[in-house]
């Protein structure tokens, strides 16, 4: 007999692997890496792990996003290409000169808790733009200057 085998999982319902409950199969989010094809926990016992996991991480997924843009900002020279402004990283804003596909800042959080496929659409997106301090950023969109 398989060591997986649950008398519980049926072909229409499945038991949480966290709360015990039987739920409806709908009630599991799908895996593709699973031997039925749906994770161990019903969607809200996974909610509720994946917030534990992102309270415990947090901090360290704060770092790894203010050390991407640095390293995006490095990427752009790190300055603003209007002012010169290169006080803080925080004060300089990536600006698209061309089809813009992804906000940046979502990228980088993506890139922060994702793999290297993430960092490379990051790169691949920080490439189409500029860097702009925030006040000729915003000077630009109010259309003060071209």
């Amino acid at each position: 007999m398989d060591k997986r085998y649950n008398p519980n999982n049926t072909d229409t319902e499945r038991q949480c692997a966290d709360c015990k409950r039987v739920l409806p199969r709908s009630d599991f989010h799908r895996s593709a890496n699973r031997h039925d094809g749906l994770t161990p926990y019903c969607k809200e016992c996974f909610a509720i792990r994946n917030a534990e996991i992102y309270q415990r991480n947090k901090e360290q997924i704060a770092l790894r996003r203010r050390t991407l843009k640095a390293e995006c900002v490095a990427t752009l020279g790190g300055k603003c290409c209007r002012c010169g402004y290169c006080e803080f990283v925080s004060g300089l804003d990536f600006h698209h000169t061309s089809d813009k596909e992804e906000e940046i800042a979502k990228l980088i959080t993506k890139a922060a808790t994702g793999n290297g496929k993430q960092h490379a659409l990051l790169m691949a997106e920080i490439s189409k733009c500029i860097l702009l301090c925030r006040n000729c950023h915003s000077a630009y969109h109010a259309g003060e200057w071209t």
